[in-house]
């Protein structure tokens, strides 16, 4: 029979989609030392179909049964074919059964296998350049995986559902193109008992009771990379304020709390308007004036999520000390990096959060002086980092983060502040909205600081693992040509054969006075003969901490 044949090809044609490779980007060095991009075999989760596509807007509609923790979703994708493909690829996870789909508002052929979903379009008519409209409904109880994905989640005897998707979780509760560099808008509407308060991304357009359920609609005005769509569902309260913008914008501030935990919220996210000052005045306008900022709590205690224009932060950090003040100044300024310009591929990880972690340094800096940034910064060093920056095995340890810094940090002592603070405006200005890699992020600062960072780059981010952990002795000597300090230095580190760098040497004589000189480090065992004007009494190596590394005393 002539449909059993057909269905039966087309399982099989499917089943070869779903079961092929897609390609990521690898970088690999010039002879003049600039970088280029290359194609490598995936994971398997994006399938190369998945890149011949481009989606434009999700309208997600959520329909929330807490207490037999079953999520029911519609999801409408518009999206448009930027080459010729036979399928439509998306991710959707297993748990969540499609009952109907339909393309262009025909009913069509799929198969739901593996956490995709291959939707069958060769005889829809569709052609390169084309738009098509997915209608998909779907059920079943979402997989808690990674750091939350979904969860249909309690305290204190009080329903709270949220949602934690970075970085391949989306899928867990609605189909999508989960590539974070497919960005497109989104319409949210979370339907739960009519007692709860429902949150997602963008501003609230429209509220709607049907019977004992209340519809929340969100829209943002902004585009969004899927890992950064988020709902939260409880009994919450809600606290407002506003933020006026260098751009003269008023921006709300919205925070979904605890009941219990009003009083204290107020006096722990009150910061959020100094954070924002700062923030623009270094970075640039909030680039999200149209939608808002906010915060909701969530179940996650281990710490906060930047998801777009509603962080998530655990309820144990709420605490009306402003002891987490880093952590908020953190996920707010992912909204700069991560939200705004966000990662090409998950191999760029550190550009979100080597940024974020050097934010909060900033704003150290910002708000109690040098003497704090240098604190924060020499706290963020061990010698137990021991992974690439670039694509590392965990792409949430804490080399992305500490590490990510101090890349920075040591970048901006290479560039100077003036190029540096104008390679992150221009950085983040020619990428708004959009995506970035880390080299796009080299090109812009080459261009901008007229410097060859090449091999700034390929040790610090790379190739090299870990810090520099060097070890030094010194002396006095007198000379036929006068008084000299004679350091010598041995790089000993595993995980690089030897740093190049810029080594500040405060030296302090046996009179009190101080100075400190400057000099290039260029191999790894190296001595310096410093012309000094009187007997030294102490050198410390990188006073100010702006190597990645440490220096050791050798007696």
């Amino acid at each position: 029979m002539k449909t059993s044949y057909y269905l039966f090809a087309t399982f099989v044609y499917l089943l070869s989609i779903l079961l092929g490779f897609s390609f990521s980007e690898l970088l690999s060095k010039n002879g003049d030392g600039s970088y280029k991009k290359e194609l490598v075999k995936p994971d398997g989760y994006i399938t190369a179909n998945q890149y011949r596509i481009d989606v434009l807007h999700y309208q997600l509609k959520f329909d929330l049964d807490t207490e037999n923790k079953i999520l029911t979703g519609e999801s409408e994708i518009r999206l448009i074919l930027t080459a010729h493909t036979d399928t439509i690829d998306l991710n959707l996870h297993d748990n969540l059964k499609v009952s109907e789909l339909y393309v262009n508002g025909r009913a069509a052929l799929y198969l739901q296998k593996n956490k995709r979903l291959g939707i069958v379009i060769r005889d829809a008519g569709l052609n390169e350049g084309d738009t098509a409209m997915i209608s998909i409904r779907y059920q079943g109880t979402p997989k808690r995986e990674g750091f939350a994905a979904f969860s249909f989640g309690k305290i204190n005897g009080n329903s709270l559902v949220y949602t934690l998707s970075e970085p391949v979780y989306a899928s867990n509760w609605f189909p999508c193109n989960d590539r974070p560099d497919d960005k497109a808008f989104a319409d949210v509407i979370i339907g739960n008992d009519s007692s709860q308060i429902s949150v997602s991304l963008g501003r609230l357009i429209n509220v709607e009771t049907k019977g004992n359920k209340r519809y929340y609609h969100w829209k943002s005005a902004y585009p969004v990379s899927t890992y950064l769509i988020s709902i939260y569902s409880s009994g919450y309260s809600k606290i407002s304020d506003q933020y006026i913008s260098v751009t003269g914008d008023t921006i709300p501030l919205e925070y979904y709390v605890l009941p219990n935990q009003v009083e204290k919220a107020k006096i722990d996210f009150s910061e959020h308007n100094r954070m924002l000052e700062v923030f623009e005045k270094l970075f640039g306008p909030y680039p999200f004036p149209e939608d808002k900022y906010g915060v909701a709590v969530f179940l996650w205690q281990m710490g906060a999520m930047e998801n777009q224009t509603i962080t998530g932060v655990g309820s144990n950090f709420i605490t009306g000390t402003r002891s987490h003040s880093s952590l908020l100044a953190h996920e707010l300024a992912h909204h700069w990096w991560g939200n705004s310009v966000s990662p090409r591929e998950w191999k760029d990880i550190w550009l979100n959060e080597g940024f974020a972690s050097y934010s909060e340094a900033l704003y150290a800096e910002q708000t109690d002086g040098r003497a704090a940034l240098i604190a924060d910064m020499a706290n963020r060093y061990s010698q137990f980092f021991i992974e690439k920056l670039y694509n590392p095995q965990d792409k949430f340890s804490s080399t992305v983060y500490e590490k990510g810094a101090y890349v920075l940090h040591m970048l901006r002592r290479e560039t100077g502040d003036t190029n540096f603070f104008e390679i992150i405006k221009k950085y983040h200005e020619k990428f708004i909205y959009s995506n970035a890699s880390v080299s796009d992020f080299i090109i812009l600062a080459q261009e901008i600081s007229g410097m060859n960072l090449g091999q700034f780059f390929e040790q610090w981010v790379f190739r090299g693992t870990g810090g520099i952990i060097c070890d030094y002795t010194w002396k006095n000597d007198l000379t036929d040509s006068g008084r000299k300090l004679a350091v010598h230095l041995t790089q000993v580190q595993k995980g690089y054969p030897g740093y190049i760098f810029p080594l500040d040497l405060k030296i302090t004589y046996g009179d009190g006075s101080t100075e400190i000189i400057t000099r290039k480090i260029t191999s790894n065992d190296q001595i310096l003969e410093i012309d000094v004007k009187m007997p030294v009494k102490s050198i410390e190596p990188d006073p100010e901490k702006w190597l990645f590394g440490e220096f050791r005393l050798k007696k």
